[in-house]
Order: structure tokens, then sequence, then C-alpha cells
């Protein structure tokens, strides 16, 4: 097999442990069985779509269409964040308005009056 691969069977022991160390962190030497042939299933069928160049067109034009979704979903909450910025200055103009109302002798009076206080 060496030889026909053109390798050598030169493996050290301390190959071995950073192989073995390189396996502890591999994501795919440490799935479950469903998990890799689910992973399996996705890398197929993407290859499938990316070696026809009819699907792979309509899957491009996907993407196109999802970016120009998503570039109008965040105007859509960008529009959404200014008008609640809006409504919170206009409440905080409102309420300061109010406080300064409410401390005001005049109002004082008019409540005196209105509730027959002399």
């Amino acid at each position: 097999l060496h030889e026909a691969t053109n390798s050598t069977n030169d493996y050290s022991s301390d190959d071995a442990k950073t192989s073995k160390e390189s396996l502890k962190h591999d994501p795919l030497a440490n799935m479950t069985i469903e998990e890799a042939t689910s992973r399996f299933a996705q890398i197929a069928e993407a290859y499938q779509v990316l070696s026809d160049p009819v699907q792979r067109y309509e899957y491009d034009w996907e993407l196109l269409e999802m970016e120009d979704e998503w570039e109008e979903e965040k105007l859509l909450m960008e529009e959404e964040r200014r008008e609640k910025e809006k409504y919170q200055q206009h409440h905080s103009q409102y309420e300061r308005r109010q406080q300064s109302f409410n401390n005001n002798e005049e109002w004082s009076l008019y409540d005196k009056i209105k509730n027959g206080a002399s």
C-alpha cells in the first residue's frame, strides 16, 4: 500500500499522540452516526445542487431574493426603531410639560376653584 500511494510508514509515537489530540477536537470525528449521516446527506445535496448549472442558478437566485428580503426587513426594523425613538422623545416632552404644568401655581389655583375651595 505504501508503494502504491507513495507514502512512508514512518509513524512515531509523537505522531500518534498528535493525531489522537487532533481527533479529540475534530467535530466530524465526534459525531454520532445519526449526525454524521445527516451531515453527509447535506453535503451530498449541496454537491448535487452546485454541480448542476441550472440548480445552481436557481439556488443563487433564491439567495439573492433572500438577501433582498433581508434588506427590506432591516429597513423596516430601522424605521420601527426611529418611530419608537420619536415616540419616546414626544412622550418625554409631554411628561416634562405635564410636570411643569403640575408645578405651576396657576394649576393649584385652578384646582382650588374647581374643587370649590376658596
